[in-house]
This record gives C-alpha cells, sequence and structure tokens, in this order.
C-alpha cells in the first residue's frame, strides 16, 4: 500500500495508479517511470538538521520503521509498525504515525521510546495520513476502503475527540472515485486534504466540524496541480501544497490562501524545489522558516516558502528504502 512501493502484500498499490495517471507502468514487480524519474542527484549538503527542528521524523515503508534525528547528530528507531506512511507532530511534541496496514495511528509522547502512549483503531480502513487540530482533534486519511486484497470505493476521513480516543467520533466519506492521501488542520479547526480523482487528477477539499463533520466540500485552486505530494497549513493559516511537477519539471511549493466561507484557492506564490526529485510529503517547523521533505531515500530541507536549492539532507542510516512520510519538532501546528 505504500506510496511509492514495490509491490507489497496490498495487491493494488498505490504506486501503480499513481505512475499509470503519470504516463508509467507496474507489472509483475517491474518499476515503471515515477514521476521525475529516479530522486534528483542531490548537491553536497550538510547532513544535519536545519531551522528551528529539534527532532525530525521519517518513516519507511519498506523497512517498517521510523527513523528520530536529534539535533545533536544522534538517530534512534521506533518499530513494530507495517508500512508506516505519514507523519505529523502536536504542540506538546507527541508524534503521530499512520500504520498503514495496521490500519491504526500510532502515538509516541517524548522523548519517543519504543512504546506506544496511545493508539487509535481504524478498523477496516487504510490509514496513510495523520492531522491534528489545535484542540487535540485527530484525523485518519484512508486512501480507500479495503476488500480482501483490492482497494475499493472512496477513501475517507476518520475523526478521533482526542489521542486516546477509543472510537471514532465522525466519519465522513469522499465523493465518488476520490483516494485521499493527505491532511492537515488550519487553525479554526478546518481540515484540508488532497485526494487523487480515479487516479486521473488531483482534489483538493475541506471538511468543517470536527467530530461533527458531515459532509466535503471541494476546492478550486486557479492554477492547475498536477500531483499533489502532501499539503500543510503554515503559521500564516496558508494552505501549502507541493505540486509534484511544478515549474519546468521541478516540484513547486505552492501557498494558497484559503477562506473559510468560499471554494477558491487563491495561489499567493509557487517556488521551485530544485534540489528535488520525487516528493513523497512534507513538513514546516514551528518558526515557519524551513520545509523538510519526504523523498525515497532521504530528507531535504529548503527555505519556507522560497524553495530554491536545498539547505541540508538528512538519511537513515539504514540508507532508506521507500521513505514516505516526514514530521518535525517543534512543527507548524495550527
Amino acid at each position: 500500500m505504500a506510496l511509492f512501493a514495490r509491490p507489497s502484500v496490498v495487491a493494488l498499490s498505490l504506486c501503480s495508479s499513481i505512475l499509470a495517471a503519470c504516463g508509467g507502468s507496474l507489472s509483475s514487480g517491474v518499476p515503471g517511470t515515477l514521476p521525475h524519474g529516479a530522486p534528483a542527484s542531490v548537491r553536497h549538503l550538510p547532513l544535519t538538521i536545519a531551522g528551528g527542528a529539534k527532532h525530525v521524523f521519517l518513516s519507511d515503508a519498506v523497512f517498517n520503521i521510523v527513523t528520530i534525528f536529534n539535533r545533536d547528530g544522534t538517530t534512534r528507531q521506533l518499530s513494530g509498525f507495517q508500512e508506516p506512511q505519514g507523519l505529523t507532530s502536536d504542540a506538546a511534541g507527541n508524534l503521530y504515525v499512520a500504520d498503514t496496514i495496521n490500519a491504526r495511528a500510532v502515538v509516541f509522547a517524548p522523548p519517543y521510546r519504543n512504546r506506544p502512549a496511545s493508539v487509535l483503531s481504524d478498523a477496516g480502513e487504510w490509514p496513510v495520513d495523520v492531522a491534528v487540530a489545535k484542540d487535540g482533534t485527530v484525523a485518519l486519511a484512508n486512501i480507500c476502503q479495503p476488500s480482501g486484497s483490492q482497494c475499493i470505493g472512496p477513501g475517507s476521513i476518520a475523526f478521533y475527540a482526542n489521542k486516546k480516543s477509543h472510537k471514532q467520533c465522525a466519519t465522513v466519506t469522499g465523493k465518488s472515485g476520490m483516494k485521499i492521501l493527505w491532511d492537515a488542520f488550519d487553525a479554526s479547526g478546518n481540515l484540508y486534504f488532497a485526494a487523487s480523482l480515479n487516479y486521473t487528477s488531483v482534489v483538493i477539499a475541506r471538511i468543517g466540524g470536527e467530530c461533527n463533520a458531515r459532509s466535503v466540500i471541494v476546492l478550486k485552486p486557479n492554477v492547475q496541480i498536477v500531483w499533489a505530494a502532501g499539503i500543510q497549513v503554515d503559521t500564516n493559516n496558508n494552505i501549502a501544497i507541493i505540486n509534484g511537477f511544478g515549474n519546468s519539471g521541478a516540484p513547486t511549493i505552492d501557498i494558497f490562501q484559503a477562506v473559510p466561507s468560499s471554494r477558491k484557492l487563491k495561489e499567493l506564490s509557487a517556488q521551485p524545489l530544485l534540489d528535488s526529485g520525487t516528493i513523497v510529503s512534507f513538513a514546516l517547523t514551528q518558526d515557519g522558516s524551513t520545509l523538510y521533505t519526504a523523498e525515497p531515500h532521504y530528507s531535504l530541507a529548503y527555505g519556507y516558502p522560497n524553495g530554491g536549492y536545498a539547505e541540508a539532507q538528512i538519511s537513515p542510516p539504514s540508507g532508506g528504502d521507500l521513505i514516505e512520510g516526514v514530521a518535525v519538532v517543534p512543527a507548524a501546528v495550527p
């Protein structure tokens, strides 16, 4: 089920669908051409944490680990997952892991020992990302509804009142054909998500109400988003989306102004991320200065929102086989 995966225990991986939508192929375990081809050859960069981050977390959906990078240069690993994908953190520094095949979100409190503080079960779904609101509400983005080895029906968002909830307080199903990928709350508790519509186009949508959520509002960006490689809300309450193709084939960081009473998303800026190839997701630091990417084998740090060339690179001691999620502490949380 991994986003840019080799064939896994799930017969229909999102990877194969992305490749088909982007003109590649994947059959009998033979990889096609991912967007932008292989990861870019990155210039010689300092292997260090940039910006105001104290910790950076990367999930690997093949090695089934989350690597913790500390500002002093040390690393540790969390394990016990089955295809961990999206990551996020809250104002208290708790780490949330979308543990996809195990159908749950796992929460780790500082200092991040390999013992969960809580687990949010999402039985019967495939959560690929997780978001936390200012009041502690948690939302899991389920790409689809699994049936046996197939990924059927539209995706859904499962809401939980807090990180220790034993059951969902609301579930909202996407419109027909929506495969929900990434989600993020704004400061008012509105949830924004990015989805693939039948693996042919990108949908950006909003859900209000948190535990009282009932319906999906599809939004209308004033520019084309070819592939949404993550969605976040920045310190100015603007919507940040990495457009997976962007200018001249390079990914761009596109910043939008969102008005909760409107369906329109107005683009404020778009800047290329020049050292990146295939970006899967990203995270923003609390001071609003730095963006971290999740790419198949490493994470790159960029100045936010100006993009340009990367400022630093981190890679797990294992080398990283399929990095899909990234989170930072302290983070730009609502």
